[in-house]
Formats: C-alpha cells, sequence, structure tokens
C-alpha cells in the first residue's frame, strides 16, 4: 500500500505503475482510496493469473521496478493516522449511501 499526498501524486503513481507494466508486458490492477485532505491510498496488485496462486519471477520483478518507480518518484510518504484497515467496508457502505443520496 502507498499513501501520496494527492490525488494529483496517485494519478501519476499509477501512470508510472502502468509504464512499468507495459515495459515488461505484466499489467498490475490498482485500488485507490481518497482521505480528502489526508492523501490517496493506492493498493497495486501483481499476480499472474495464468499460475495457481504462486508468485512468478516476473510479480517480484514487477514488484521491484514499482519500488524503483516510487523512489525515484519523490513522493511524500503520508502517514496514516487511522487504523491499519485503509479499505474499512464500514467506510465505502457510508461513502456509497452519501453517493446515492446526492443523485
Amino acid at each position: 500500500m502507498f499513501r501520496l499526498e494527492s490525488f494529483a501524486a496517485s494519478k501519476k503513481f499509477v501512470s508510472d505503475c502502468i509504464d512499468v507494466g507495459c515495459e515488461i508486458n505484466h499489467h498490475p490492477n490498482f485500488t485507490t482510496l481518497h482521505h480528502c485532505v489526508d492523501g490517496v491510498d493506492v493498493e497495486v496488485r501483481w499476480a499472474t493469473q495464468c499460475h495457481s496462486g504462486e508468485l512468478t519471477e516476473l510479480d517480484i520483478e514487477a514488484c521491484a521496478l514499482t519500488d524503483k518507480a516510487w523512489r525515484e518518484g519523490g513522493w511524500e510518504i503520508v502517514e496514516d493516522e487511522g487504523d491499519d484497515t485503509p479499505f474499512d467496508d464500514d467506510e465505502d457502505d457510508n461513502n456509497t449511501d452519501n453517493n446515492d443520496e446526492k443523485r
């Protein structure tokens, strides 16, 4: 999980990860969670779907290149002041309810 200071920074980081995927022909899944003024969590998952759930050398290479992109990006590390569960189901339910009310 990567915490970035802004939505714009998370967009750039995701874009850099997509570039990594294109370079090695291996593509990640992303999950983002925006915390308003507290930054954005970006989860990057590299997994080869055609294997039996085991990590491959390509998965490991992709993770190393993701870490390299993070370091080279120079992003500010934002500390999470909440609990250790950034994708809380209750929070998602509340956001969905609020969005439905606005429609």
